[in-house]
């Protein structure tokens, strides 16, 4: 990915790794592009593809590190958003998967595990269901039917 040299296209490039599961390739080129443009306008998206990465990788901490990241620099990006509820649910932080989750139903009100299922182009299976196990968890931690737990149904 190194000869590409607009910020859109590296950044799809880096996606596309991300939910194909080169999660190491996709986290490298992320954080490449970060280093050598570190006030790009796409600098938010690349927190989001490196926390994604990391997530893939079953590296939580660095996960909601970067999403937080990506949430501070952009308030409403839902993918950050997306990736710290499920890294602080697979890490096992209910406090922070519960908070989030909230902020995340702000950010995206029509999130489900139907819409994640259907709508996330993730290739692998296992990543997937990582993925949606995550969100399961996190919906466990809001009493599952609660106003802000993820639902079922898009």
């Amino acid at each position: 990915m190194r000869w590409i040299k607009s910020s859109n296209a590296r950044s799809c490039a880096c996606r596309s790794s991300c939910v194909c599961g080169r999660w190491e390739e996709a986290n490298a080129a992320a954080r490449r592009a970060l280093r050598q443009s570190p006030r790009d306008p796409f600098s938010a998206v690349y927190y989001g593809i490196a926390a994604y990465a990391q997530f893939v990788g079953r590296n939580y901490d660095e996960a909601m590190r970067l999403s937080r990241e990506g949430i501070r620099q952009r308030g409403d990006f839902v993918g950050a958003h997306r990736v710290l509820t499920a890294a602080a649910a697979m890490a096992g932080q209910d406090d922070v998967a519960k908070v989030a989750l909230q902020e995340l139903r702000r950010a995206q009100p029509n999130i489900s595990l139907a819409w994640i299922a259907n709508q996330m182009p993730i290739k692998r299976d296992t990543d997937r269901e990582h993925y949606l196990e995550a969100f399961r968890r996190a919906r466990a931690e809001q009493g599952g039917e609660s106003q802000h737990a993820i639902s079922d149904q898009t």
